[in-house]
């Protein structure tokens, strides 16, 4: 019961959908992949959270409902911030005798 309760969705009609297995992965999955992962690098790179390639890349490639989209790329931004935040909390300022995140303005910002 609860396995069919996991693998039925509802659409905004409320009519139940079946989302095809995770694996095995489609051709269709590998794009959507790489093409997140490309994305979430450039955002890194650039400092901002990818949310805004992310969704049509969900919705567009991967077949996700916008329903799902949206918190699906809340989700996977959230966890970049961490994972950029674990990488870079140890390093130092090039130029200045500082840590490299002023954690001051991090709580200023709060």
């Amino acid at each position: 019961q609860a396995v069919e309760f996991w693998t039925r969705q509802l659409t905004e009609e409320g009519a139940a959908a079946n989302h095809k297995s995770l694996l095995p992965l489609s051709q269709q999955d590998y794009v959507g992949f790489s093409l997140s992962t490309l994305g979430l690098v450039m955002a890194a790179g650039g400092g901002i959270g990818g949310g805004g390639i992310l969704v049509p890349i969900y919705i567009l490639i991967l077949r996700f409902p916008a329903k799902h989209a949206i918190p699906l790329s809340n989700v996977t931004v959230f966890g970049g911030a961490i994972a950029n935040t674990l990488l870079n909390a140890s390093k130092r300022h090039p130029l200045a005798d500082r840590p490299l995140i002023d954690w001051d303005m991090i709580l200023i910002m709060e």
